[in-house]
Parts: C-alpha cells; structure tokens; sequence
C-alpha cells in the first residue's frame, strides 16, 4: 500500500516518507542509515547533525562552552594559526599573509575617506552626509576643502552662521530661504535637520511671527471694527465699539496716541508659559499703555501678569473697564 503511494509522488517526497516511517523504529536498537542526533539519539538524514531546531539550539549552547579558539592552517602558507572557532577555513590568515594580500584590518587602514582625506573618520556622519552639494550651492561651502580635516571646521562655520541667525537674529526658516536664495521651504528644514540645529516649535515660530510683525490679530466677528481716522488724520484698526468710544474721547481732547504699536513679552501664571502681548493703546506724551476691557473679556489673573510686565518695561498703566478707568487693585 505504502509503495503504491509513494509510486504517485515526487523522488524527494517519497524520501521524506520513508524517513518519517524509519523514525518510528528508533530506539528498537537498530542503527539509523542517516545517523543519529547528536543530542536526543533520533534518526536524521544524512549530513545532518540534529533531528529538530531544539536539538540544534541544545547543541549550538553545548558547543559554546568548548574554548573559542582554535587551530588552523592559514591557505596560503599553511602555517598554524589561531583563530576563532566559527572562523570559515577558507578565511584562515595568518598576519603576515594579511599585510602582504592587503586583507582584513590591514586593507581597512589602506582606504582613505574622500571627504576628510583621513583613513579613521573623526566625525564619520558628517563624512557619510549628502549634504555638501546644497552647502556648495546655497551656503558658500569651500569645496577645496573637501578631502582634508579643514572640511570639519568649514562644517561647523556654516552651522554656527545658521544657528546665529536662526536663534540670536529670530530669523524664521521662510527668511532664511529668501536670504539665502533657496526654492524650497521644506527642503531647507531638512537641512536644518542633517545640521542638528534644533527648531521652533509651532507655537515658538507663531509668537516670532507676531513680534517680527508678520502676524496679526485674528478678528473676531462678535464684536464692532473696522478702520478709525483720528484727530491727527491717522488711520488705525480698532476691535470693538469700547475702543472706538476711547478713540474718540482722545480726539476730542487732542490727545496723541497709537494703536496695537508694539508687543510686549509676558508670562502668564495661568499657563505657565512665556506669551507676546499687543496693547490696545499707547499714549506717547506720558508713556502710558491703555487697556480696553469689559466684564466678559476681562481675565484679572491675565491681566495682573501683563501689568507686571508693562511696569517692569517702565510703562504707566491705566484700565478701562466698561468705559470707565479703574484700578486694578480694587477688582
């Protein structure tokens, strides 16, 4: 029955069959044709050393207690050479075959890096970057120094020029891309990235944008606005019908001032973060900030942490609350 199977099947199924049926006679004491497994005694095939990949991780652990060295004739000279045991024969060198064959770490001190021109890195991942063709391009990178140590210092100077002015001079990436004649925004963070020259994040970069100018003021639609011609012929935005009513008091009396002029940097307690503050308006002959409040948007707490900060800049205060002026301490 077992031959009229194995007559329907491929050669190497058929071995595998009756290996799989010769199995079931070990331990009956006769001798397996294929061998015996070096851990559990089981048949196996022939070249094989083990019946299961648990006999052969037994076995695996087994051979790591034995020393881990061994002795072997180097291919060419054939002299005696110690080497690891999982060392292939056909990789059995001895040290003066290496040097003289150019082979293993005799060949690695041979090749020299072509960017800094030395045969050991010291920085190997600016060595292995990609960067150098948009530093020539964009950054004034001297390209004469590539192949020497002078490309590290040259690196670092171009880095160091960015950082100044990304940090020190609060340029944005936006800014930088237009100074420096680049196409793209994303691709010059990338750029950032390969330099590590950590950025801002999403609020940093909107607070820069807002003191350098290049943000305003969301208008909200709950409220009055639009564009004011004061006394002086000025045209200035106010938010709301309170601010317009002060506008016009000052205009009537002839008073100068200016709306949402500058910002200021405050911390706010609540949050406990630094945030930018515009004033609503900035008397100029007394050096005085106004702010316009009603009872629904105005935040003591907040409004406490920016006095502070006014104060601190050398700044007089006064609050206007449901258009009448207040002192701050009485709330």
């Amino acid at each position: 029955m077992i031959d009229h199977y194995l007559g329907s099947i491929s050669p190497l199924s058929s071995v595998r069959i009756e290996h799989l049926i010769s199995n079931q006679n070990v331990g009956s004491g006769s001798n397996p044709p294929g061998g015996a497994c070096q851990i559990c005694g089981a048949q196996v095939l022939e070249g094989r050393k083990t019946c299961s990949k648990t006999c052969a991780n037994r076995l695996s652990i087994r051979n790591d207690s034995k020393p881990k060295n061994k002795i072997r004739p180097c291919i060419k000279c054939n002299l005696p050479v110690e080497v690891n045991k999982r060392t292939s024969a056909n990789k059995t060198y001895c040290i003066a075959c290496k040097e003289k064959y150019g082979i293993g770490e005799f060949w690695r001190n041979k090749i020299i890096c072509k960017i800094c021109g030395t045969n050991k890195c010291v920085h190997p991942k600016i060595c292995r970057s990609q960067l150098f063709n948009s530093l020539i391009k964009y950054f004034g990178f001297n390209k004469t120094k590539i192949g020497t140590k002078e490309i590290y210092k040259e690196w670092f100077r171009i880095k160091s020029k960015l950082e100044k002015q990304y940090y020190e001079e609060e340029l944005s990436t936006l800014d930088l891309c237009e100074q420096y004649s680049h196409p793209d925004v994303a691709n010059f963070n990338k750029i950032l990235d390969s330099l590590k020259i950590k950025k801002r994040t999403n609020s940093e970069a909107v607070r820069n944008a807002f003191l350098k100018g290049k943000l305003d003021l969301p208008i909200s639609n709950r409220y009055c606005y639009g564009y004011h011609i004061t006394w002086e012929k000025k045209k200035v935005f106010l938010r709301s019908s309170y601010e317009l009513d002060y506008a016009k008091k000052l205009d009537i009396k002839k008073i100068k001032y200016d709306v949402e002029k500058f910002k200021l940097l405050y911390w706010d307690s609540q949050e406990c973060k630094e945030k930018c503050c515009l004033p609503d308006f900035y008397l100029p002959e007394t050096n005085t900030i106004v702010e316009i409040k009603s009872d629904f948007t105005l935040n003591l707490i907040n409004m406490q942490d920016k006095i502070k900060a006014y104060e601190e800049a050398g700044y007089i205060f006064k609050l206007i609350l449901e258009k009448k002026e207040v002192d701050i301490k009485s709330l």
